[in-house]
């Protein structure tokens, strides 16, 4: 849930030093209305409730705003997330990436064509660090009109991965 709003680990330990800087005396800026308690949501965090304008975060609640606050005021916990993210290979949530890339063209950029548009594109071999269900949907939401999985002489664009097929 929090991997998809954030993209990436940098983004997400970003937010939380943000968090961290939130004074618990400040006004709070929502009361869940669901919730007789109101909590404290810190500008960082707003992004999972929806109070900046997106759609909200489902499963994500008072309870897991204030532990992730809580989380982001211990200088131990902060410091153990950021040598871990620099040790481990953490995959930025490629879903989202692919959204950024439809859902953020402007009015100007509508009227020209879509990168892939009308294409048929087929996928072959090891996508690295995409599957290639996902490699699929963000071509045909950049304009393909399909994506088979064999070429064929209808075939426009074949992506060659690691280990692609003869065909290739």
């Amino acid at each position: 849930l929090v991997a998809s709003t954030y993209g990436n680990v940098d983004s997400f330990l970003k937010a939380l030093d943000e968090a961290s800087l939130h004074d618990d005396d400040d006004e709070p800026n929502t009361a869940e209305e669901d919730n007789e308690e109101s909590i404290l949501i810190p500008p960082p965090f707003a992004i999972l409730t929806g109070e900046d304008g997106s759609e909200k975060v489902k499963g994500i609640g008072p309870t897991a705003i204030s532990a992730l606050l809580s989380f982001s005021k211990e200088d131990v916990l902060m410091k153990a997330a950021k040598e871990l993210a620099n040790v481990l290979t953490v995959h930025d949530d490629s879903s989202r990436k692919i959204s950024d890339i439809t859902s953020n063209r402007s009015d100007e950029s509508n009227e020209k064509p879509l990168q892939f548009e009308g294409m048929t594109v087929v996928f072959t071999g090891a996508l690295p660090g995409m599957s290639r269900t996902m490699a699929q949907t963000a071509v045909k939401e950049l304009g393909a009109k399909a994506t088979p999985n064999t070429v064929s002489k209808a075939t426009t664009l074949v992506v060659e991965g690691d280990k692609g097929g003869k065909k290739a």
